[in-house]
């Protein structure tokens, strides 16, 4: 019995030294694995986030105005695509719009970035806050408005970007007369805004 306890006591603490002895080589392992990962060169590209406020570029002539309370710039131009697309970013004030219409050229696509837009969307109607992206097909009716108390600023892509000229040459016009510049780059009114007192580059503020 005394043979047979001794026996079984040597096997426990060898099977003890040998599980200690692996425990040790495994955090001798990550220890070295640690020292590696620390002493490893990584190189981090900072993302630049942009802070500027939209007012802060009205006077050196990056932010354009289409009609009083809306405004716009181009972020990525249609030069810079070689003709696929072009992003704007615009900010529309309260109660700003646009009147139902048709583009016959290029797809649009809304990226709400700050408010709510009120957007009919076909024979769809919907109210797009922060973060909701909405795409109209070519050839489909659309509008927008602000009906909030507070500017909705968003992101507007057009493929193609041809487009991108007409808010350029809407902002420089010397007559409220567009009707030229919209029948240029494919644009059809097919209705008036979404709600009485939305003003829009037909009807804008006093």
């Amino acid at each position: 019995m005394t043979g047979s306890c001794a026996s079984a006591r040597d096997r426990a603490t060898a099977l003890q030294a040998e599980v200690q002895g692996g425990t040790e080589a495994q955090q001798c392992d990550s220890t070295s694995s640690a020292f590696k990962y620390r002493n490893r060169k990584v190189k981090v590209t900072a993302l630049k986030i942009s802070t500027e406020e939209p007012n802060s570029h009205q006077g050196n002539g990056e932010w354009l105005q289409i009609t009083p309370g809306e405004r716009f710039k181009v972020r990525t131009s249609v030069d810079e695509t070689e003709g696929a697309y072009t992003m704007l970013e615009m900010v529309a004030a309260p109660r700003n719009g646009s009147p139902m219409h048709i583009h016959k050229n290029e797809d649009e696509h809304f990226i709400v970035l700050e408010g709510t837009l009120h957007i009919v969307n076909g024979d769809k109607t919907l109210d797009a806050p922060a973060g909701t992206a909405v795409t109209v097909s070519k050839g489909v009716p659309h509008g927008w408005c602000n009906l909030a108390d507070t500017p909705v600023r968003m992101l507007l892509v057009f493929s193609p970007g041809k487009i991108e000229g007409l808010f350029k040459e809407t902002a420089v016009r010397e007559s409220d007369d567009i009707a030229a510049l919209l029948d240029k780059f494919g644009v059809l009114i097919v209705g008036p805004a979404l709600l009485e007192g939305i003003y829009t580059v037909f009807s804008p503020r006093a």
